[in-house]
């Protein structure tokens, strides 16, 4: 059985972060393990503190799991400041020849801070172009790149613009803009779109379920272009069947209500 870890926060209402991610691994065959990052406090309603991991306790924990444990995958997700990233960037190094998939966040649905300026500078600089593929939204993707981003060209000017910075390949998520949503990903030949029907909901943990997903599929063999299309049937499904957990707040997202059609499509296609 293949091994993917998953460096992000923790999440106590299991919407997102570690939690989310080992959710998804588990439901493509796969065994997770994770290491946090920090204890993102929050609820259906969204985050109300952040605690982090003190970085050498991070790095303890990195150590631990990549002494003893075969790695064939890395996702990574909140990262929280410049001193978590330069943990981060050293255990990158160490890791040869799997996938890596890094979701930038930088900031909770409610604004919340989960990466600071100069954390942002650093995982830039120093892991950006370490990994396989980065997957910002767009609001994300217009901070990396210093840039509006406003539609679908402007989408395709900032993929192009992060190339230029050194990373591999990006997909960029335009769910934030108006309109009908569409996602596209660009590895330097060429450009892939995805379009999707909006959902008139705010369900939590989207963007670590998606990059989850598609780092799983990368690890089962697909290649780029074929995992970020499972990845969005992934999503698709995921988001069809959000629920909620309170009588007010976010919607969630669980493997558990994926229908079994799809399921078995998964693993026939694996």
């Amino acid at each position: 059985m293949n091994n993917i870890l998953t460096i992000a926060g923790f999440d106590p209402s299991s919407g997102a972060g570690i939690t989310k991610d080992l959710d998804v691994f588990f439901s493509l065959g796969m065994h997770g393990v994770s290491v946090p990052t920090c204890i993102v406090n929050q609820n259906p309603m969204g985050v109300t503190d952040v605690y982090p991991i003190p970085p050498e306790q991070f790095s303890q924990m990195l150590n631990t799991v990549n002494n003893g444990i075969r790695l064939d995958g890395i996702k990574i997700g909140v990262m929280l400041d410049e001193f978590h990233v330069d943990v981060l960037s050293d255990f990158i190094s160490s890791v040869k020849d799997i996938p890596v998939v890094l979701d930038p966040i930088i900031s909770a649905k409610n604004d919340t801070q989960l990466l600071t300026v100069n954390g942002l500078r650093v995982l830039i600089d120093s892991v950006f172009p370490k990994t396989t593929v980065i997957t910002p939204n767009t609001e994300e993707a217009a901070i990396i790149t210093k840039d509006r981003i406003n539609n679908i060209d402007d989408m395709q000017k900032a993929a192009r613009a992060m190339l230029d910075m050194g990373i591999n390949a990006v997909v960029i998520k335009g769910g934030h803009l108006d309109g009908e949503p569409i996602d596209i990903l660009y590895d330097g030949r060429e450009l892939t779109k995805w379009y999707k029907k909006r959902v008139k909901r705010e369900i939590h943990g989207t963007g670590c379920t998606f990059s989850s997903a598609l780092l799983a599929f990368l690890v089962k063999g697909q290649n780029l272009k074929n995992a970020f299309d499972s990845a969005e049937k992934y999503m698709l499904y995921s988001i069809e069947k959000s629920y909620t957990i309170a009588d007010n707040g976010y919607y969630y997202m669980s493997s558990a209500v994926l229908p079994t059609e799809f399921k078995q499509e998964i693993y026939l296609n694996s």
